[in-house]
């Protein structure tokens, strides 16, 4: 039927979304048809109206297909995440615009990493666990961080005021190399995992230091 169709089409546009808002959307748009399905029909391995569903592991580059709808909810919506990422990448931070939306793309990609972890806690696949989740959604809220930061840092705000903000950007490191220190996201990511633990370390102690110079100058502008 049409209905079939354009579910069929959908997929295929969220399997492969452009990268840009529009990706986003169809990403979001399927994950909401997905939950529509799944609450009124049987569709988890096992049941009635399960289907086979196949992805591209994050790690292994292999495809992997189950007979659950959970899966390929889960599955989105990790795209849906790294997809925020990506784009929060992209945008140019140098103006107030470019930076306002770096930090709400790298929020909502907290966001969809934080959702999967709670919703989805039995992981389907490796890259898709508990830890590596709970990793990414620390790493999300520190880039937020780091965007409020520089704007705070631009706008010549009081040292305190940026002495906290620095301090919260170290803290969601601190947070995100704790669990890449993890037995569960070492075995997920193998190849990965030491370097993301370097950086991870770095940016806690960078931002760390910059948290103390910030509180140094916020004590001499108060004139402690």
């Amino acid at each position: 039927s049409d209905e079939i169709a354009r579910l069929k089409q959908l997929r295929s546009n969220a399997v492969a979304p452009t990268r840009d808002y529009s990706g986003c959307g169809v990403l979001r748009r399927y994950f909401c048809q997905l939950h529509f399905l799944q609450t009124r029909f049987p569709m988890k391995d096992g049941e009635a109206a399960a289907l086979s569903f196949t992805w591209t592991g994050v790690f292994s580059n292999k495809s992997v297909s189950m007979s659950d709808v959970s899966f390929d909810q889960a599955s989105t919506l990790y795209n849906l995440g790294a997809l925020h990422s990506q784009l929060g990448d992209y945008d140019s931070r140098t103006t107030d615009d470019g930076m306002r939306v770096s930090c709400t793309h790298f929020q909502c990609a907290a966001g969809a990493f934080d959702y999967l972890k709670e919703n989805f806690p039995v992981a389907a696949t490796p890259d898709l666990s508990s830890e590596l989740m709970a990793m990414y959604t620390s790493l999300m809220l520190a880039q937020a961080q780091e965007c409020l930061l520089e704007k705070s840092i631009k706008e010549k705000r009081k040292g305190t005021i940026n002495s906290k903000l620095a301090q919260q950007v170290a803290d969601y490191y601190s947070t995100a190399l704790l669990v890449a220190e993890s037995q569960p996201v070492a075995q997920a990511a193998a190849k990965k995992v030491k370097l993301w633990q370097k950086q991870f370390k770095i940016k806690a102690l960078y931002f760390g230091s910059l948290a103390f110079m910030f509180a140094a100058a916020g004590s001499e502008e108060q004139g402690k």
